[in-house]
């Protein structure tokens, strides 16, 4: 990290990253063909996990490279008298791979306890209905760099 004086600890990325509404997930074909998507996640343990519709680019593009790059910013501010910009961001990489059975309800559970914890039983619901048309996948941290820009 070019900018020793903002990097921050891991444990400080893990707050971030159990904080933060979105993130982007950037994934390269077999060929080296960039992509970079926003996804809805949520950290279990020490894994980020997002679920997505049954096909698509990211379906096609994981198999053929599992390995993929996480990024999250919060807390931004623009300080534009000091031409400068407040922020923590986190940065993670890793090996995506798909779940299954009761680990992708784990998943779709804790996703719903994320975006919407007021209707719990209305969620689970839902996944019951609808959990067979989305796939899960875990993204493992292989490595974490966090950076916060709060000029304190």
């Amino acid at each position: 990290m070019r900018r020793k004086d903002r990097e921050a600890s891991y444990e400080q990325g893990i707050e971030i990253l159990k904080k933060a509404k979105y993130g982007i997930l950037s994934l390269s074909s077999k060929t080296g063909t960039p992509y970079g998507v926003p996804v809805n996640f949520c950290l279990v343990d020490t894994y980020i996990y997002f679920h997505t519709a049954r096909t698509g680019q990211k379906i096609d593009y994981i198999p053929k490279n599992p390995l993929a790059c996480f990024c999250v910013v919060e807390d931004v501010r623009i300080l534009a008298k000091q031409f400068t910009t407040l922020y923590k961001s986190v940065i993670v990489t890793g090996q995506i791979k798909e779940v299954f059975c009761r680990e992708k309800e784990k998943v779709l559970k804790s996703l719903i306890q994320k975006y919407s914890p007021a209707y719990l039983l209305k969620g689970e619901n839902y996944i019951r209905a609808f959990q067979h048309k989305v796939r899960a996948f875990k993204l493992s941290v292989s490595s974490l760099s966090c950076k916060i820009n709060d000029i304190s």
